[in-house]
């Protein structure tokens, strides 16, 4: 159905007048979508530049944080109590020195890296830490979860330390004549 409109002479001249009078709304709105356009571009390229400079900045200062925070672990002080039990491989005092400090445990996994230094085989004391980590009889009390929690710690201790694992020490670990799950 298509409506009809009188199509008057001074019906189309009034219509044609209101358009012309739009039409400048329309540049307008033309020049400003090219503005936002513009801006919008040099925005990205600015983000982008920004962006690359960072990644840049970002792989030449790795190394160094790395090393400072390697620094900042030497610094660290271990207790006396914490340096002999290391020096000494002993596994059961370290375990009883760590359960007995539980409150203070954020301070000695601190302080683990230097002392874990002092061991003859650091690798090997940690993993000898594993001995009891699963129960035989699939128990889960508290002296299991106790010595897992000690195990974790020295794991994440011995982790920042990094350091050389000896041939004595791979005779230990899983699948050697060492710390292996019991069924």
């Amino acid at each position: 159905m298509a409506i009809a409109f009188p199509l008057t002479e001074g019906v189309l001249r009034e219509a044609f007048v209101d358009l012309q009078s739009h039409s400048s709304c329309l540049t307008d709105f033309t020049c400003k979508w090219k503005d936002l356009e513009v801006h919008l571009s040099l925005t990205a390229d600015l983000i982008e530049k920004r962006f690359s400079e960072l990644k840049s900045k970002e792989t030449t200062s790795a190394p160094e944080e790395l090393e400072k925070g390697l620094k900042e672990q030497d610094t660290v002080e271990a207790r006396p109590e914490l340096k002999s039990l290391c020096a000494s491989m002993d596994i059961k005092g370290l375990r009883n020195f760590m359960e007995e400090n539980r409150k203070d445990i954020g301070t000695i996994i601190g302080e683990l890296g230097p002392a874990l230094r002092l061991a003859p085989d650091p690798v090997e004391l940690v993993l000898n830490s594993l001995d009891g980590f699963f129960s035989s009889k699939g128990e889960k009390g508290a002296t299991v979860l106790s010595i897992r929690k000690t195990s974790v710690n020295l794991l994440e201790g011995l982790l920042r330390l990094a350091p050389e694992v000896k041939p004595s020490s791979r005779e230990c670990s899983p699948g050697g004549n060492g710390v292996e799950a019991e069924n």
